[in-house]
């Protein structure tokens, strides 16, 4: 469903049943709450964390927390791998929209009830529309999460490649339909990576000639051949466990090699639209330039760069999105690497966002944050933020 049949049908939606394709989407997820594991956090392994909400962007009961040690913010309780493995359909066909609107209407209306505004749905998805004189349909191009993101990709390409000796092997862990890996092999370096949904794997070997393992992440070390850089591209805010993760690609990646991390980056995308609209089930890790910096240490990489970009201008059309891209090294830790604050800063910068009405209380916490570097959970600072989050956030159920 490209974004004009998205806006069409979320306008017939509104006028004819009130809801919006976000009601639509939330069904898919749905599977994910059905079992749930209580985790420590994905960053430190700490189990000192405070509750920050308890719903997502598309009402879905789930509990968003902060952890009070090294200020990640996580989902907690987590879907089982189980879970996750049939939320992304690893041994099934591609779940699609359409599935989604036959599911809200087999949950939400009895019998036949409003059986000619599903039909109506069906037939907005699945008419075609012309792109310089091509019919289009749902799925007439592969796509990198959904989206063609060219300038996105060679533009990573263009900094990444610069760190490296060529020719190189470069190996993508998530990689979609292979859109992100297209600029390494015109340039004529050997690619390869791994999907877990296998019709995208399909994809790619059809569309691109990049041939993926239809996998799952945890099996990353049976299929990688050493490889010189890893990309790994919106995936690593999707995983169960992250470090564990990390450690393996660490173990697989050359001496030397380089690992590219891209994943939203919450503090500035919830300028946007707040806490809530950032954070939805699927995404169990929600980074910052902090936490990102913390997680990729503590597996053993030595980041050379955390910095946020924006994709407002790209070809993908979404409009502004802001994610993190960190470039780390794998070797260990020497001389200067990117700094990592305390993350009183971190809360600070949330609470600078989410309280705009107290300007005095922010300012105070920023000035406490610098002084203490090595903020303790047990500070007054930490005991402050956390008393006035929890009053501020926390829903009772």
């Amino acid at each position: 469903m490209n974004r004009d049949q998205k806006n069409e049908v979320n306008s017939y939606l509104k006028q004819n049943l009130g809801i919006s394709v976000k009601d639509i989407i939330a069904v898919k997820r749905l599977s994910l709450i059905k079992e749930m594991v209580n985790s420590p956090c994905p960053c430190c392994d700490s189990d000192d964390y405070f509750f920050i909400s308890n719903k997502d962007r598309y009402d879905i009961p789930s509990q968003q927390v902060f952890c009070n040690f090294c200020g990640m913010f996580y989902f907690n309780p987590r879907p089982t791998e189980e879970s996750l493995k049939k939320f992304y359909n690893l041994e099934s066909e591609r779940y699609r929209f359409t599935d989604c609107v036959d599911e809200y209407f087999k949950i939400n209306y009895e019998g036949h009830q409003h059986e000619e505004h599903r039909l109506k749905i069906h037939q907005l998805i699945n008419k075609k529309t012309t792109n310089n004189g091509r019919n289009q349909s749902e799925e007439h191009v592969p796509s990198h999460k959904g989206e063609i993101f060219q300038d996105y990709a060679e533009e990573l390409f263009e900094e990444a490649s610069r760190l490296v000796q060529e020719p190189v092997y470069v190996f993508e862990v998530g990689a979609a339909n292979g859109n992100m890996l297209l600029p390494w092999k015109r340039h004529g370096d050997r690619v390869g990576g791994m999907e877990w949904d296998a019709l995208k794997a399909k994809s790619a070997l059809t569309h691109f000639g990049i041939e993926l393992v239809s996998d799952w992440p945890s099996d990353f070390s049976e299929n990688v051949k050493r490889p010189d850089v890893v990309l790994l591209l919106r995936t690593l805010e999707h995983m169960l466990h992250p470090h564990l993760e990390l450690t393996k690609i660490k173990q697989n990646l050359k001496t030397n090699g380089l690992l590219v991390v891209d994943v939203p980056d919450t503090i500035n995308n919830c300028r946007v639209g707040g806490f809530v609209a950032e954070s939805r089930i699927d995404h169990l890790n929600m980074y910052t330039k902090n936490t990102l910096s913390r997680q990729l240490v503590r597996a053993g990489f030595t980041p050379l760069s955390v910095k946020s970009f924006s994709t407002l201008g790209h070809s993908s059309g979404i409009g502004e999105r802001f994610y993190l891209r960190a470039i780390a090294r794998n070797e260990e830790m020497i001389g200067s690497f990117v700094p990592i604050v305390a993350p009183a800063q971190d809360l600070a910068e949330m609470l600078s966002i989410e309280i705009e009405q107290a300007p005095r209380l922010r300012n105070a916490i920023r000035r406490k944050a610098k002084r203490h570097k090595k903020t303790s959970p047990r500070s007054h600072l930490w005991r402050h933020c956390s008393d006035f989050l929890n009053n501020k956030f926390r829903r009772e159920p």
